[in-house]
């Protein structure tokens, strides 16, 4: 991990004016976890505990959020405009955005990627998944996947994957996503969300 924190360290302008260097420290850290993706791919990092009900966990839901980017001890520091430390999609790490990214990098084996360097935090994710060729959803299925887009949360809105699209409460649905740089999971109302079938 103090590898991953040198190179992650030196690849934001906070700590690195260079720019050459800063895109080659990225590039080192992204190829290290690329490896650690491929040779642990069964590997759980984290299962989920639900808070409410103790040891219970809500049932087979994992966070397979990858190493380093999901470890707390990974660009530990206070993030500024100039310190961002960002996933192979450009996506600030631990944000609803880069897990969504990843979720489809866990499906289809190839990380998003973004048309140009614009910013598109989770409210305009609904361009970004039509860009990249998904649309949206009338009807959830099981045995299909989808990412959900809501504008309305918070400043930056938030993108969720979501997990099964029936539960036990009517016209609810079970997401995962991150939320205050933590996994998090919850049944929530299935129209809270604009839906875009992944596969």
């Amino acid at each position: 991990m103090k590898i991953m924190n040198f190179l992650a360290k030196y690849s934001v302008a906070k700590w690195n004016k260079n720019r050459i260097l800063r895109k080659l420290c990225r590039m080192l850290y992204h190829a290290i976890s690329e490896f650690w993706i491929r040779t642990h791919k069964n590997v759980w990092h984290d299962r989920w505990r639900d808070p409410i009900n103790g040891n219970k966990r809500f049932r087979d839901v994992y966070n397979t959020y990858p190493w380093p980017y999901a470890w707390s001890t990974f660009a530990a520091w206070e993030e500024e405009d100039d310190s961002l430390i960002t996933d192979p999609s450009r996506f600030v790490i631990r944000r609803s955005t880069s897990y969504c990214a990843w979720k489809i990098r866990e499906l289809t084996g190839k990380w998003p990627t973004r048309p140009n360097r614009e910013r598109y935090d989770a409210k305009r994710w609904d361009e970004l998944l039509a860009l990249w060729g998904y649309h949206k959803a009338k009807e959830l299925y099981n045995g299909q996947h989808y990412i959900g887009v809501d504008k309305t949360t918070g400043e930056f809105g938030e993108v969720v994957w979501l997990e099964e699209p029936q539960t036990l409460l009517e016209g609810n649905c079970r997401i995962s996503t991150y939320r205050n740089f933590k996994f998090y999971i919850s049944n929530v109302p299935k129209d809270q969300y604009t839906w875009y079938q992944i596969s």
